[in-house]
């Protein structure tokens, strides 16, 4: 019995575990059926089944591994990593187990665990080094290389699979390999090879993407118009993913290439979406930023808010929400709203407790904004002493110096600079602190110690960045000290080492001017020229080319200026530089007589000034340059538009001149009438101005040179009731000279004495003295006649008037010892003067002698010997009475050659009238009527007040009538 059971269990057995095989093999069909048709879940059970019914059969580990790989495609990652693990363990031999250790690395991958796939993967390339899955997993390690900023790790793989020309992954890699290289901050290798990735699969699924790399490349080098053309070509053709990506680098560039409007139009339109397509706008909150920014920088400050606003609610970011709240803060300081602005720093710590800090510190420089240095001081000092773990610290302390320094603590600031020297030793602000511990040593007029800081700071820090400012600072304190020389030197120094440095500019141009102040005009020019010619973009070089300019107008060397400035750049000055230099180039022109170009250069200065005060200084001589050129109509014209535009902008310190100059151009074409209405409308409205006083003493000028003595003295003794001037002065002096013309020697007399009691530095006082000691002697008064040739000859030794007062002198003590022959005594007088000046006195006194006494021949001949010194007004005056007594002996031919010496020879425009009469009537008593007519006419045309206008008129009414 036992025997037969041994046989039925041999028999039997066998076909149990056959049967058994055979269903798992019919299970594991089913499941591979299912895993193909992607049933996971079905597929899952069947293989369960194998496992179950033959867990170490024939088909064990197929349906292990297909199992593994079952939850792997279902996503079932952590259920997945389990079972490859498992599989590892069972099946050491398996063919599958290099296809699972790879499908280990992808599951974490796909579980982001990146640690974990940086290990495992290493692993599998250590026992897989050309495996089947090589490529695969240089692959996933340089893409979590790549995401965790490891660029060039990522680079050492992706080139691995690219250099397999075999491999399947090779597109994407090259790919990638491009974004570790731009990530990597190598954009020259990303170009190259992105452009490489192009040309070698220009039909793949990411060249949108390449393209849109390769514009991100170029923006990053800078190479905006490039980049953007790249970008358009990509937005163009853009599916929704990449959408939001190229208006956010569209709208970078046009930053960058400052379109700001452009920028605005793309960030507005980026932002106005949450989801491009079926895409999250990833670019939405950072576009939001940009955008409130670029408003604020456009001064949109309310869009820039409602920006900002719109970003706080969006944003779930505290570093989002903390910057977004500053830029609030700050635009409401920019509207000057402060109080917003505080409550808006003091809520920053409700975004976090760990933000108090900078809260403070954000108050504490919002109170030294609006020069609240108590209440700045207060928060930095807060920081200082409750929060000195706190990243605000050093700034507080730093700080609260620079707010001492506003307060003029100036020995606390420097404690503070000194604290954080030692506390921060390797700070960036370190150099800062020295300069203004050396500008704080200088505002207490420490000079020894401001120089010591500030040469610690060239001697430690010889490149840092304040170096050139210490430069100037040590200068500056040279200066301060009366040391010039020293300063000098420094700034020459400092040109020398910084010579790159915008300040470089300033040394050189600051020691210009210093030459320039001491009438070192040479050295001055070479060192405006030298800022003009090397540092043309800064703002010293125009300055420097105006002041050369002026350099140039101190040594009157007007065409020099003109040659310099008509070769000069000027692309750099800035609007009030450029006036400042076409309002120089227009004086040299014009103290060069060229007024047609001084007028084109004033009205190009006009129209590139920026105030109303170039523009006027510019009307004005404009105006003076049409009067030089006798266009007195468009020197009219342009004064009356000056006063207009004077008066409208309250600018009327030179609207009195104006109104004077115009006046006399009224004057030069014979508008008499308007002129004086001018003048008595700068009298109403001006009384006090120069302009009016020197309006009144022309006016009298006109009236004595045309013998209209009353109305001159009229105009000189209105000078006297206005404010001192120079014409008031002028006036005293003129009224004698009046008076002596109408013979009136006492009132004479007492304008030239309060002349010289109120002037005694006047530019007339030798004549006023010479003319009182005339009178006197013409008085008989010789004692006093003498003082005042005494006292002119004291004060005035070598001038003219001096020795006429000598010849007076000696004249006078002749007469008073010598009783005896006047025409002998006038002789000796003559042949003893010494000077023309004394000559032509003692000549004049014999000429009239002989007219008294008839003796018209010996007259005429003194007269001519008078007329041959050529001694003005002395000779003009000889010629006139020649003609006069010539006529009176009916030499009229003679005659007329004597006055017309007066008028082509002279310059004496008193004596016109009487030499145009004097011909007139010789052609009359010659009874060459047409001649006469013609020189009759021209006195009463052109001195119409005059007394020989009068006497013409009646020669002309006697003229016999057809002739």
């Amino acid at each position: 019995m036992r025997k037969m059971a041994i046989v039925f269990c041999c028999l039997v057995f066998p076909l149990m575990v056959f049967a058994q095989a055979k269903d798992a093999y019919r299970f594991f069909l089913s499941g591979r059926a299912a895993y193909q048709d992607r049933a996971y879940t079905i597929a899952i059970r069947l293989f369960d089944r194998v496992l179950a019914l033959d867990p170490f059969g024939e088909y064990a580990d197929d349906a292990a591994y297909y199992r593994a790989l079952s939850y792997y495609e279902d996503e079932r990652y952590q259920r997945a990593v389990q079972l490859f693990n498992q599989f590892l363990s069972f099946y050491p031999h398996s063919p599958y187990r290099e296809h699972i250790a790879y499908l280990l690395v992808e599951s974490y991958y796909h579980t982001k665990q990146w640690d974990r796939v940086i290990q495992q993967g290493t692993l599998f390339l250590r026992n897989y080094p050309r495996g089947e899955y090589s490529d695969d997993a240089h692959y996933l390690l340089g893409s979590v290389y790549l995401i965790q900023g490891k660029y060039g790790s990522a680079v050492e793989e992706f080139v691995r699979v690219v250099n397999d020309t075999n491999s399947t992954l090779r597109e994407m890699a090259f790919y990638r390999l491009g974004l570790a290289y731009f990530y990597d901050g190598n954009y020259r290798q990303a170009r190259e090879k992105i452009q490489s990735f192009l040309v070698a699969y220009p039909n793949s699924s990411v060249v949108l993407q390449a393209r849109m790399l390769l514009g991100k490349c170029a923006f990053a080098e800078k190479k905006y118009p490039e980049a953007r053309s790249l970008i358009m070509q990509v937005l163009s053709n853009a599916p929704a993913a990449l959408v939001a990506e190229g208006m956010y680098y569209r709208a970078m560039i046009d930053i960058e290439m400052q379109n700001y409007s452009s920028a605005i139009n793309y960030l507005s339109a980026l932002v106005r979406y949450e989801k491009i397509g079926s895409y999250p706008n990833d670019y939405r909150e950072d576009g939001l930023y940009k955008l409130a920014l670029l408003y604020k920088m456009q001064r949109r400050y309310q869009e820039a808010k409602t920006a900002l606003e719109e970003l706080l609610k969006l944003t779930k970011s505290k570093e989002t929400q903390l910057k977004a709240s500053l830029e609030l803060a700050s635009l409401a300081v920019l509207l000057g709203k402060y109080d917003e602005a505080k409550t808006a720093y003091k809520k920053l710590a409700d975004l976090d407790k760990g933000y108090l800090p900078l809260a403070r510190q954000k108050l504490g420089e919002l109170a030294f904004l609006v020069k609240d240095f108590g209440e700045a001081d207060g928060y930095f000092s807060e920081i200082v002493e409750k929060y000195s773990d706190s990243p605000q610290f050093p700034d507080a302390l730093y700080w609260r110096a620079r707010t001492r320094i506003e307060q003029g603590r100036y020995e606390e600031a420097v404690k503070d600079f000194d604290q954080f020297r030692k506390l921060f030793p390797t700070a960036s602000r370190i150099e800062e602190t020295i300069m203004y511990t050396g500008n704080s040593y200088a505002a207490m007029k420490k000079w020894d110690d401001a120089l010591v800081s500030y040469n610690y700071l060239l001697r430690n820090y010889p490149t840092s960045r304040f170096a050139d400012s210490a430069y100037l600072a040590i200068a500056w304190v040279y200066l301060q000290r009366g040391l010039t020389p020293r300063a000098e030197e420094t700034y020459q120094r400092m040109a020398a080492a910084f010579p790159n440095s915008p300040k470089a500019a300033l040394a050189i141009y600051s020691l210009a001017s210093l030459q320039y102040n001491q009438r070192r005009y040479a050295e001055a020019l070479t060192n405006f020229e030298q800022v003009y010619r090397r540092y043309r973009t800064t703002f010293y070089a125009g300055e420097a080319l105006l002041k050369a300019g002026w350099v140039y107008l101190r040594q009157e060397r007007f065409r020099d200026l003109i040659r310099f400035y008509e070769g000069a750049d000027i692309a750099y000055l800035d609007a009030d530089q450029k006036a400042a230099f076409y309002n120089l180039l227009g004086w040299a022109y014009f103290r060069e007589g060229n007024y047609d170009r001084a007028i084109a250069n004033y009205h190009t200065s006009s129209a590139t000034a920026t105030n109303i005060t170039t523009v006027l200084e510019n009307q004005l001589y404009v105006a003076k340059a049409y009067y030089n050129l006798e266009q007195y109509a468009n020197a009219i014209r342009t004064y009356e538009g000056y006063i207009q535009q004077a008066l409208q902008a309250g600018k009327t310190d030179n609207v009195p001149t104006a109104y004077a100059e115009m006046a006399w151009c009224y004057l030069k074409i014979g508008e008499k009438e308007t002129a004086e209405s001018i003048y008595q409308q700068l009298l109403t409205e001006f009384p006090a101005s120069p302009a009016t006083a020197e309006a009144i003493f022309r006016m009298g000028e006109l009236a004595y040179s045309s013998q209209r003595y009353d109305e001159a003295i009229q105009h000189y003794q209105k000078l006297l009731s206005l404010p001192p001037s120079e014409f008031q002065a002028a006036a005293y002096y003129w009224l004698g000279r009046t008076y002596l013309r109408q013979e009136k020697k006492l009132d004479a007399l007492r304008m030239f004495e309060a002349y010289v009691a109120k002037y005694p530095a006047g530019d007339y006082l030798p004549d006023s003295l010479l003319q009182i000691g005339n009178i006197y002697f013409s008085l008989n008064n010789y004692e006093k006649a003498r003082n005042a040739y005494n006292t002119l000859i004291g004060k005035f030794p070598k001038t003219p008037d001096a020795d006429m007062a000598r010849v007076q002198l000696r004249e006078l003590q002749m007469v008073q010892e010598a009783r005896g022959d006047p025409e002998k005594l006038y002789k000796i007088m003559v042949r003893e003067s010494k000077t023309k000046e004394a000559k032509v006195l003692a000549l004049e006194k014999l000429a009239k002698f002989y007219e008294g006494n008839d003796k018209v021949k010996e007259a005429i001949e003194t007269y001519q010997a008078i007329e041959a010194l050529e001694l003005s007004p002395n000779a003009a005056q000889a010629a006139l009475r020649i003609g006069q007594l010539l006529a009176t002996q009916r030499q009229f031919i003679q005659a007329v050659q004597a006055y017309s010496r007066v008028l082509t020879k002279y310059e004496e425009e008193t004596l016109y009238p009487d030499a145009l009469y004097g011909i007139g009537a010789a052609y009359f008593a010659n009874e060459q009527w047409e001649f006469a007519r013609r020189y009759l006419q021209q006195v009463v045309e052109r001195y119409p007040a005059s007394t020989q206008a009068k006497e013409a008129e009646k020669l002309l009414a006697r003229i016999p009538a057809g002739q």
